[in-house]
């Protein structure tokens, strides 16, 4: 871990860690509660420096803070047993608390991120599935042969806001309970969703969303709005859904259409009137990156 004079760069990161703040969470979740070697402040500056050093097991960690004398004033270095443990037993509220205060705090020093200057905030939502073999988490069982977790998480441009996990079993449309609040900026979504209903509650709400389209959506035409030919560009308003079972939307909503260099066609579903086609894509380009445009679900 590199220094400064004599001062670990390491010990000026969890500085960003006020110590009342950390002292009062430990005790608001009772984390040092029979703690005989290993507390909750060295578990924590244990993983964090497992982060920063990309250490790929709890020996190397281990052998790692072992080796530093200056860390040894730092951290408690446990055993491998007790590592495990206290991974398991750990009350896992602690560090979600600490996590929040620090997006709170970065977010206070950055601020909110323009991508569009002098217009407004983007804020993009990102689903992931982490599988493993099912021998190794029974619990979290996704299949016959996986488990998995799923991880919905919320970035503001720079960094993770927040983040839900659930088992990878649990419906898509709970994994993103809390997330999307802020009627002030404009969330992207990294896929498209089947849930036509939920985008009018967003809609109702005054929430600003931009989204993939899905393959087979069921889609009515309202109207054309036009073209630009020579760019492969078509806008039009629809609605989604069908009528029957009551699937079909209330609201209406855009539909921005382009295609690949391959040729095959990408839309894109929005809330939004008052962008020009090419800004609504170069919303979603420009934050997503052009593995939207080169990657086809």
């Amino acid at each position: 871990m590199l220094q400064t004079h004599t001062k670990l760069v390491f010990t000026e990161l969890i500085g960003e860690i006020s110590a009342s703040f950390l002292e009062s969470t430990i005790k608001k979740y009772d984390g040092n509660y029979r703690t005989q070697h290993f507390d909750t402040e060295s578990h924590l500056y244990s993983l964090l420096y497992s982060n920063f050093r990309n250490c790929k097991s709890l020996r190397e960690l281990q052998t790692e803070l072992s080796s530093n004398q200056k860390l040894n004033h730092l951290i408690n270095v446990p055993s491998l047993s007790q590592f495990s443990r206290k991974n398991a037993l750990r009350d896992y509220r602690i560090f979600e608390d600490i996590f929040y205060h620090l997006m709170n705090k970065a977010k206070r020093h950055f601020g909110e991120v323009n991508l569009f200057k002098d217009k407004f905030p983007i804020k993009i939502m990102d689903a992931s599935v982490i599988l493993v073999a099912l021998k190794l988490a029974p619990h979290l069982q996704m299949d016959k042969d996986h488990a998995g977790i799923k991880f919905n998480t919320l970035f503001n441009g720079e960094f993770p806001e927040k983040i839900n996990i659930c088992k990878s079993k649990v419906n898509d449309r709970r994994c993103k309970d809390g997330l999307i609040e802020d009627t002030g900026c404009i969330y992207l979504f990294d896929r498209g969703y089947y849930d036509y209903k939920w985008y009018d509650q967003l809609t109702d709400k005054g929430i600003k969303f931009v989204t993939r389209g899905v393959k087979n959506a069921v889609v009515m035409d309202e109207e054309f709005l036009g073209s630009e030919k020579e760019k492969d560009i078509y806008d039009s308003i629809i609605r989604m859904g069908t009528t029957v079972s009551n699937k079909l939307t209330v609201h209406k909503y855009r539909e921005v259409m382009t295609f690949t260099e391959d040729g095959e066609p990408i839309t894109f579903i929005t809330n939004i009137f008052d962008l020009t086609k090419e800004e609504i894509i170069l919303l979603y380009k420009k934050t997503m990156g052009n593995r939207t445009f080169l990657q086809m679900d």
